[in-house]
């Protein structure tokens, strides 16, 4: 199936819009079957249905008071760690001394969306420790505690990382397909958009990539599927890493050595 590519960026700022900005990118093409985790695009294809069925998840959202610039972060010590996103909602973060206004120009009106408070207590998406996001969790948990974090603060996305727990504990891929997706459909019913994520390598008491991650992540990739929403395959954007990206403790991504959210050459 060919599929046109867009991207949804912003509005210039919370108060200018309540839709995303549609761009148009290059055409890429999607195999009707489930595509192997090595051929599905690390930035998402957003198709004409996709875009269609994610309109009606927004649109729903708003009518329940969800919030265009405002996402949830969902998931295990990968998501919670102050390595992820946080450096961005830091108030003195400047993306042109850190590299991030050269290498994505496209990004800054969705950095500066995002740095809108969500609150009164002067957190942004970035920045704001989830309620849905912890070391050692599972897909049971974050079913289990998404609710109270959509409810909390009412975000239009939100960010899904789960599957290294769930590879160690439940060892079944179908199951964990199964809950990832009731992970995902409790986004749903809360008029917010999931963005699934695949998983990175795991070399825990192994010189070698653990095979499990590549089973979970192609159920990664099914449940996207499934639901019809997107999947972005982090897995892949850090496999030209030294060590794919991994830290020494075996599991955790690495950081650059100026920082975390640095995008100058060295951190890159």
């Amino acid at each position: 199936m060919l599929a046109r590519s867009v991207r949804l960026g912003s509005p210039k700022s919370a108060g200018h819009s309540n839709r995303w900005i549609l761009e148009e990118l290059e055409d890429r093409s999607m195999p009707a079957a489930i595509a192997e985790v090595e051929q599905v695009p690390v930035v998402p294809i957003i198709d004409g249905p996709m875009l269609v069925h994610l309109r009606s998840i927004a649109e729903f959202g708003q009518q329940q008071g969800n919030r265009m610039h405002v996402f949830a972060k969902v998931g295990d010590s990968i998501t919670a760690t102050t390595n992820y996103l946080v450096p961005l909602g830091d108030p003195s973060y400047n993306p042109w001394l850190t590299g991030l206004a050269q290498v994505g120009p496209e990004l800054l009106d969705s950095f500066y969306l995002y740095r809108t408070p969500i609150d009164g207590s002067g957190y942004n998406s970035f920045n704001r420790p989830s309620a849905a996001a912890f070391a050692g969790w599972t897909t049971v948990d974050g079913a289990r505690a998404l609710p109270n974090e959509l409810t909390a603060i009412k975000p239009a996305i939100a960010l899904i990382m789960f599957g290294t727990n769930d590879m160690v504990l439940f060892r079944n891929s179908a199951q964990f397909a199964a809950q990832l997706r009731d992970v995902a459909q409790v986004a749903i019913d809360h008029g917010v958009i999931p963005i699934l994520s695949t998983i990175p390598d795991f070399f825990y008491q192994s010189a070698e990539p653990n095979p499990a991650v590549h089973e979970h992540n192609q159920m990664i990739v099914q449940v996207a599927r499934e639901l019809n929403i997107p999947v972005w395959n982090y897995w892949k954007a850090i496999q030209e890493l030294p060590r794919k990206g991994i830290s020494v403790d075996a599991v955790h991504p690495s950081t650059a050595p100026a920082g975390a959210a640095w995008f100058g050459p060295g951190g890159l």
